[in-house]
């Protein structure tokens, strides 16, 4: 979960410094992915703080607490670099095969985007995906036709588009 993190601030971090001029007609959405990027940077910052301080205390007696005391230190042991660098890798793998399908989608249903602007759809759809819903439906819908929508395509093309992503990226890992 923690690498799952830090590889999606990555890609906010990368997407802000690579598509700024893109995004300057977008402030709003510029402005969330770089508070994105800042913050997910602080708190695996937090985190890493609080679970070397937390790693050295004694095992604890209370249930819940050794729970937790497990939890955080089992999570420490993830920043290593032997954990670390091969998670991050196919987390990336992960984040590029979702840039690539959004890529695909856009291009085979004529709306010719860049690779950059198929990382803000991704983006987009991922962060609206905070919004609770089974499966995501409605939120991703939502979030994928408004940026399909800032690059050219009509209403109802966006939200085709929008579905095709969805369900594409529900059966991939299903296969």
């Amino acid at each position: 979960l923690i690498l799952w993190g830090f590889a999606f601030v990555v890609w906010m971090a990368a997407i802000a410094v690579f598509s700024w001029d893109t995004l300057a007609t977008l402030p709003r959405l510029r402005l969330a992915i770089v508070l994105e990027a800042v913050g997910g940077l602080a708190g695996l910052a937090l985190f890493a703080a609080f679970a070397a301080r937390f790693r050295r205390w004694h095992e604890p007696e209370r249930p819940w607490l050794k729970r937790l005391w497990l939890f955080v230190k089992g999570m420490y042991d993830t920043l290593t670099l032997r954990v670390a660098l091969p998670a991050e890798a196919f987390s990336l793998a992960g984040w590029l095969c979702e840039i690539i399908i959004a890529f695909a989608i856009a291009g085979g249903l004529g709306l010719h985007i860049s690779f950059v602007q198929a990382a803000m759809v991704m983006a987009a759809v991922t962060t609206a995906m905070i919004i609770p819903s089974p499966g995501g439906v409605g939120p991703f819908e939502a979030a994928g036709t408004y940026v399909f929508t800032l690059y050219g395509a009509p209403k109802a093309e966006a939200a085709l588009l929008a579905i095709a992503y969805h369900l594409i990226f529900i059966a991939v890992p299903l296969v």
